[in-house]
């Protein structure tokens, strides 16, 4: 018998790895951004005021959405954000 819960979180990554201002994104500017706003009414439409607890409970909490963000900025950025993770994309781009 399979455990009972919340599901993937999928959707949720795919559009954090999509926000052009990824790298300096934090939980609380998350929460108030447009485009935040307008995925939630996508993914939520029968809600009139839908918010990231709607998805999935534990996204109620600042510190565990931040991991998320971290996680999608990790798979965009693998090198990182600061410079020597702008030279390593660089020069991988090049060879």
């Amino acid at each position: 018998m399979l455990a009972k819960g919340y599901g993937p979180l999928a959707p949720c990554v795919t559009f954090l790895e999509n926000l052009s201002d990824l790298p300096n994104l934090t939980s609380r500017h998350l929460l108030v951004n447009e485009a935040t706003k307008h995925f939630l009414q996508k993914e939520l439409p029968h809600l009139t005021e839908p918010s990231f607890q709607d998805i999935h409970p534990s996204l109620g909490n600042l510190d565990h959405l931040q991991v998320y963000i971290d996680r999608a900025c990790d798979s965009v950025y693998p090198h990182g954000t600061g410079w020597s993770g702008s030279y390593i994309s660089t020069v991988l781009l090049l060879y």
